[in-house]
């Protein structure tokens, strides 16, 4: 009997969600027995058309965020055997840092793909919640970290001086300036740096920032340099649907979190054991200079902090359930 057949379609290869719900799970996926094959959302009708006349040929699509017009969501439910359909982000709402505010177009197609889904994957329960009124078979998936094979924070070895980290997309740049009046009033207590790993800088005078452009490649050495990873977020809709991944990608690598309060952050962080969970301004000031003036409790915090990510959202470990939900979707809900 053939292996099952499985296509995703996502986005663009070089995207994160891309990259991190499918692409990199990809080589254990087939380790589970199943066929998989990626192609790119198609662009204009004639390559749409194309695609969706082959998608019969697969037990199950997987549409990984995009968001397809409502009547391509009729077409690809048409066309497929099992239609599946993952996002990790509030694709249904604009990000906070766009002008752009009214979100009606892209609530109708979110909840026309979520309604023709036979299996709706979302990256936390906040997510789910969104799905839920347009599909009863909606199942949570977090992303997954590489924990295997990467640098780890040695704790040993101390940094000239305290690392506070931050890693992210130049479109959220406008979270870490939130933590600037906090930064600048330890700053003049304490003895460290604001290390940013992104594709662009920022001014957060008087902090001393030390700026490493982003690469895949480099990542995960350069998040293993810090001492302490932050991950501040505003409130809203948006950010409170966030994955935390910020926070995985720290505790993977042995670096313990400080985290705004949402309910996805409550549940990754275990407070005061891997890391910190702030509801407050003054809570995120009080942890970090916690974290700043305790080694010791960096190290203890960050031990635990990578073992809750080895052993809930590795690679491995989210690959596994990805393989059991796709190959029959509509078993789970």
């Amino acid at each position: 009997m053939p292996n099952p057949a499985i296509r995703f379609l996502i986005q663009h290869p070089e995207l994160p969600s891309s990259r991190v719900r499918v692409l990199d799970l990809i080589s254990i996926l087939r380790e589970h027995n199943l066929d998989i094959s990626v192609e790119t959302y198609p662009v204009g009708l004639p390559n749409k058309i194309r695609c969706f006349r082959a998608l019969r040929q697969y037990d199950a699509v997987v549409v990984q965020k995009k968001l397809p017009s409502p009547g391509e969501s009729f077409l690809l439910r048409k066309a497929c055997k099992q239609l599946v359909y993952d996002f990790d982000d509030a694709v249904y709402l604009h990000h906070e840092n766009q002008q752009t505010r009214n979100h009606f177009s892209r609530r109708i197609k979110f909840r026309c793909i979520t309604a023709q889904a036979h299996l709706v994957i979302a990256g936390n329960a906040t997510l789910a919640e969104a799905a839920r009124p347009q599909n009863h078979n909606v199942a949570i998936l977090p992303s997954a970290v590489p924990v295997t094979n990467i640098p780890q924070r040695d704790h040993a070895t101390p940094n000239p001086r305290c690392v506070i980290g931050w890693v992210g997309g130049a479109i959220n740049l406008c979270h870490l300036q939130r933590l600037q009046p906090i930064l600048a009033r330890l700053h003049r207590k304490h003895d460290f740096e604001l290390r940013i790993l992104c594709s662009e800088p920022i001014d957060m005078d008087p902090v001393p920032i030390t700026f490493v452009p982003w690469s895949l490649a480099q990542q995960h050495a350069e998040i293993a340099r810090f001492d302490i990873g932050v991950m501040p977020l505003p409130t809203g809709e948006h950010a409170n649907a966030k994955c935390g991944y910020k926070a995985l990608q720290y505790m993977a690598a042995a670096v313990p979190p400080i985290v705004t309060d949402t309910p996805t952050n409550r549940n990754i962080v275990a407070h005061q054991t891997e890391g910190f969970v702030a509801s407050t301004d003054p809570a995120f000031e009080q942890y970090l200079e916690t974290l700043i003036t305790n080694p010791q409790l960096r190290r203890k915090m960050g031990q635990a902090a990578r073992q809750k990510a080895k052993t809930h959202y590795s690679r491995e470990v989210i690959a596994q359930q990805l393989a059991q939900l796709v190959s029959a979707p509509q078993s789970h809900g």
